[in-house]
């Protein structure tokens, strides 16, 4: 994530952001969004939609788990976050279908239309 690689422009908070993870490269150097928040002055919750923006927005390789944000630095780590999201979203729309009393395939298909409007 070298700033010299980005294409758009990067807002205060969001290079205060980056310049953190980037010294988190790897899941084994992850940081609490918590720290990264006490570090850079920013609410914890601007930092989580920042963070989202930036992945959602921008593409940045950002991967998450328990232990805090960090850089993805391989195909393995990203392969892992992709599982994990895949997995939690899963079971997410599980229970919306035991919740709704309805299959996990109409949950899912309500989804796909929802996303594409």
């Amino acid at each position: 994530m070298d700033q010299t690689q980005f294409n758009f422009e990067l807002t205060n908070e969001e290079m205060k952001i980056i310049n953190i993870l980037q010294t988190c490269k790897g899941k084994e150097a992850a940081m609490l969004g918590a720290k990264i928040a006490t570090l850079t002055g920013i609410s914890y919750y601007d930092v989580r939609q920042t963070i989202s923006h930036l992945i959602n927005q921008h593409g940045c390789l950002i991967g998450s788990y328990s232990r805090g944000y960090y850089q993805i630095v391989d195909p393995k780590e990203v392969d892992e976050v992709c599982e994990s999201l895949r997995h939690r979203g899963i079971l997410i729309l599980y229970r919306a279908s035991r919740i709704k009393k309805q299959s996990l395939e109409d949950v899912f298909n309500q989804g796909r239309i929802e996303f594409k409007e």
